[in-house]
């Protein structure tokens, strides 16, 4: 992902949205697992042994939620799979949170089973379509909405996946790069197609969030939990690797910066 991908991007939309926000290139999340992500992410908290939501009995602490919520904002956690995955979900409820997404109905469809015997549940474009029905059946206030999607990581599996295999194909005969990326490109296919589709849907997302009356007054913070550990690092850093993409309609100009940062700077920064 980004103009300095070494092995060419797979996220044409991110890029785009990239040249209109505020976008830092090096940046790192503090774990090489989801178990210390949110609580990196939304209160600066430490890893601990295991990773903090895996502690027995988290410490008293601050969040993003908690102040948030203290300061009238509604705070909903958007997921399409299982909630308690890493005890994600002992630790988003233990902030107060409002809302934790668990019921998508029929008309939306789960993800394919891996070899191993489980889905990761409902893909992106579900997510982000149940979300804005939940958004729609409670009262408009201030709101803190937490999404975490799942389409890139392991079994790979969604409905549109042939689809974006011949789209991957297709990008594999006009790009230029040496032969050994070549290769690696091929050896990760089944990875990458997942990101063509994750942007697509993040596109989607954007579109449709757009015709909503809060748009012009959102921000919108996009980062990973932790590098995709499918497609081979380049060094041990790389495999904290994360993006960070912070936009707003109501951003006066876009910027890139190029110091080391972290997740564990996301949340005092801004409740500064």
């Amino acid at each position: 992902s980004g103009d300095k991908a070494y092995a060419t991007s797979f996220t044409p939309f991110l890029d785009s949205l990239s040249t209109k926000s505020l976008v830092w290139d090096n940046f790192l999340s503090t774990a090489p697992g989801t178990f210390a992500a949110h609580p990196a992410i939304s209160g600066s908290l430490p890893y601990g042994r295991r990773g903090f939501s895996l502690m027995s009995v988290m410490p008293d602490h601050l969040s993003l939620i908690k102040i948030l919520r203290l300061n009238g904002y509604r705070a909903s956690f958007m997921i399409g799979f299982n909630p308690d995955f890493d005890n994600t979900g002992g630790y988003i409820r233990l902030q107060g949170t409002d809302f934790i997404l668990s019921h998508f109905g029929a008309k939306y469809k789960k993800m394919g089973v891996g070899s191993a015997g489980w889905s990761m549940g409902y893909p992106d474009d579900a997510l982000f379509s149940r979300s804005f029905e939940v958004m729609d059946s409670v009262p408009q206030t201030p709101y803190l909405n937490i999404y975490h999607t799942a389409t890139s990581h392991k079994p790979y599996l969604f409905a549109q996946k042939p689809e974006y295999e011949k789209l991957f194909d297709e990008k594999m005969k006009k790009i230029v790069v040496p032969k050994d990326i070549r290769r690696t490109l091929k050896a990760t296919k089944t990875v990458l197609v997942t990101f063509m589709f994750a942007d697509d849907c993040i596109k989607k997302f954007f579109a449709d969030y757009a015709k909503r009356p809060e748009y012009s007054n959102t921000i919108f913070f996009i980062t990973g939990d932790h590098h995709i550990g499918s497609f081979p690092s380049t060094g041990n850093i790389d495999d904290y690797h994360v993006p960070l993409i912070i936009y707003s309609p109501m951003l006066k100009a876009p910027k890139k910066f190029y110091s080391v940062n972290s997740h564990n700077n996301l949340a005092p920064t801004i409740t500064a």
